[in-house]
């Protein structure tokens, strides 16, 4: 039985039903008028069937409990469908108080929002029918969070009272620098699986030299990232957002991605959970992505219209954007404030590519979240040698699959690596970085100078 509802919550009940009866007079309260156009919207723009009214029922269960609804004996049930027709709005959302229906009816909205912009991202005409988005904030499943946080903490860096992240989360042993840790970038060496990467042995000449002379310091940032864990989820809903329409190819997390590919073949969207990186390719979508914003905005703002949209972490790492222009487009780099200089042309953040008509035609971006930054003590320079020496460093692939290569040093500094830690962690650590040539006429499958890597931190080795 539902509780006897109280005097405002029929008047909520009173006005949705003189509004489906085709009274457009406006409701004099605001607070009440706002319920009730939420109301009016979530029905008719929401696909029939969604969300299911067994979990519309469910939510509003524990909304009201903080538990998910028991059966008879206790165990958790599906509910029985119910007939939304005949349900009053403020029965089939919340119970009364009117208050607290008002804030759960609107927590529903956050809950369906990402229907409703599948339903019609791009229908409209300026911002003002744009103002949803997609919410891929990546989270650790390990993050604590309070018993009255409904919908978890999304924001790592901003908890106030909650509890820090669990300890488990973080290792003092990082990952190792070997081909399926290692993160690069996968536009330049290719999407392949783990097995087919390569590391070629490595002859250093003249880098021990060079480490015994130099100054490291004592301890260094160690930067815990995560990203988006779900990419079926994650491209399923963008695909609907965008018009991208075509097959999901499932990834297999072994190198391979997420895609959604058109009937010529080609890639859509891409996802590469092992390198976190993310790929849009707007120009060949039957109808454009455009008219993000009104007026006359600048591609710097449609970039990053654009990034809101699609759910993009702004908030946990700030950005910076720069601005190119080319012949046919504008690209827009954004990157990261505050971030230490990366290896392997592996830089945080990435591109967005707009048209001269305000369409996006192209994203290139590594999709992460700041969780942590951790200060560690650094390895000394003895160590260091020693792993020179024994070839116990890291070097990215060659353009010829060969099994051993020599290298003349000429350069030494200390860069930060992105490493992964699993699925969807990533470590940001300090290495070594000697720049030199290749010899026996060997050039690197990433363009510029060969590199080798040595860890700066103790690491799985």
């Amino acid at each position: 039985m539902y509780p006897e509802p109280d005097s405002r919550a029929e008047e909520f009940d009173d006005a949705v039903e003189r509004l489906r009866a085709g009274d457009t007079e406006p409701v004099n309260d605001q607070d009440l008028r706002e319920l009730v156009e939420l109301a009016a919207r979530l029905e008719n723009e929401l696909p029939e069937g969604i969300p299911d009214p067994a979990f519309r029922a469910n939510l509003k269960h524990e909304l009201l409990s903080g538990a998910a609804l028991p059966g008879e004996s206790g165990e958790l049930t599906e509910n029985e469908p119910v007939n939304l027709e005949e349900e009053r709005w403020h029965r089939r959302l919340v119970s009364s108080p009117w208050r607290f229906s008002a804030a759960a009816a609107a927590c529903m909205a956050v809950v369906v929002i990402a229907f409703v912009i599948a339903a019609n991202p791009f229908g409209g005409t300026g911002s003002d029918d744009r103002e949803e988005r997609a919410t891929f904030q990546a989270v650790d499943a390990d993050d604590v969070s309070r018993d009255d946080d409904l919908f978890g903490d999304q924001f790592p860096l901003d908890m106030g009272d909650n509890p820090p992240p669990s300890e488990q989360w973080f290792t003092a042993s990082f990952p190792p620098f070997d081909v399926e840790h290692v993160v690069l970038p996968p536009l330049i060496v290719g999407f392949l699986p783990f097995a087919e990467r390569y590391s070629p042995r490595v002859n250093l000449h003249g880098a021990a030299d060079m480490a015994d002379q130099m100054s490291l310091p004592g301890n260094g940032s160690v930067y815990y990232l995560n990203a988006p864990p779900d990419g079926s989820t994650m491209l399923t809903t963008l695909g609907s957002m965008l018009g991208a329409e075509g097959e999901l190819v499932e990834g297999n997390g072994d190198g391979e991605p997420y895609r959604i590919v058109n009937s010529a073949g080609d890639d859509i969207l891409r996802w590469d959970p092992s390198s976190a990186f993310f790929h849009f390719q707007g120009f060949l979508l039957n109808e454009p992505v455009d008219d993000l914003l009104d007026g006359e905005p600048t591609a710097a703002e449609i970039a990053r219209r654009f990034l809101e949209l699609i759910g993009f972490d702004l908030y946990t790492i700030e950005y910076s954007e720069v601005t190119i222009d080319n012949d046919s487009s504008t690209e827009v780099q954004f990157r990261p404030d505050d971030f230490p200089e990366t290896a392997l042309d592996v830089n945080l953040g990435g591109s967005v590519f707009v048209g001269g008509s305000g369409q996006v035609l192209e994203a290139q971006l590594y999709w992460l979240s700041l969780v942590d930054i951790e200060s560690v003590a650094l390895r000394d320079s003895e160590s260091i040698i020693a792993d020179i020496l024994d070839d116990a460093g890291y070097a990215p692939p060659s353009s010829e699959e060969v099994s051993e290569i020599s290298m003349e040093a000429f350069e030494m500094e200390v860069v930060h690596v992105l490493t992964r830690l699993g699925d969807s962690n990533f470590v940001l650590q300090p290495a070594v970085k000697v720049v030199g040539e290749y010899g026996n006429d060997v050039s690197p499958a990433i363009p510029g100078p060969a590199r080798y890597l040595v860890p700066a931190v103790e690491n799985g080795d």
